[in-house]
Order: C-alpha cells, then sequence, then structure tokens
C-alpha cells in the first residue's frame, strides 16, 4: 500500500489498521479512496464472479465474463492465501 516508500510510519499504519477492519478473509477487494485527502479509506471484497486481468498498465474487471471497468492498480488488491497467513500472524504476534 505505500508502494515501497516509508511515510512517517504512524499516518501509514493508521490508514493500513482502519482498512484492515473491513478484511473479511482472502480474496479480490476494491479499494476505496478519498478523493479529497487522496488516501485509501476502506476495503470492499467483490464477489468471486469477478476477474481480474492485467491490461498495459491498468486492470480490466469482469464480471462473469463481462466487461465491468478498467481500474488502477491502486484501486485493487487480491489478498490470497498467503496474505491472509501474514494477516493472522500479525494479529498473533500483537497478542502476544
Amino acid at each position: 500500500m505505500s508502494q515501497g516508500t516509508k511515510n512517517e510510519g504512524v499516518v501509514a499504519d493508521k490508514v493500513i489498521d482502519s482498512l484492515m477492519k473491513s478484511f473479511d478473509g482472502y480474496g479480490i477487494y476494491e479499494i476505496i479512496w478519498d478523493q479529497a485527502k487522496l488516501f485509501p479509506i476502506e476495503l470492499s471484497k467483490l464477489s468471486n464472479k469477478y476477474t481480474i486481468t492485467k491490461s498495459g498498465k491498468n486492470y480490466v474487471m469482469t464480471f462473469e465474463g463481462r466487461y465491468e471497468k478498467s481500474v488502477f492498480w491502486s484501486q485493487i488488491i487480491n489478498f490470497d492465501i498467503q496474505e491472509w497467513r501474514n494477516h493472522q500472524l500479525k494479529k498473533v504476534l500483537e497478542n502476544t
């Protein structure tokens, strides 16, 4: 989410922690952005019927094979089983 740059830690971690409140297991999520403040504010889990494919610099979202819309890399994230595992491990380590 930070694109490999450190943004003073506290702000970036606070935003990410807030986003993770809407995390509901692994799958594909759309990242909802606050256009005025220019940072992500929510994750919206997509149905398993969505398919995301890379097309040039963007990604194309299709629903059951029909075109839905084109999105930038910063508007979509795929939490696979490895991402889910990392999230669960972080929660365990925070409670120790």
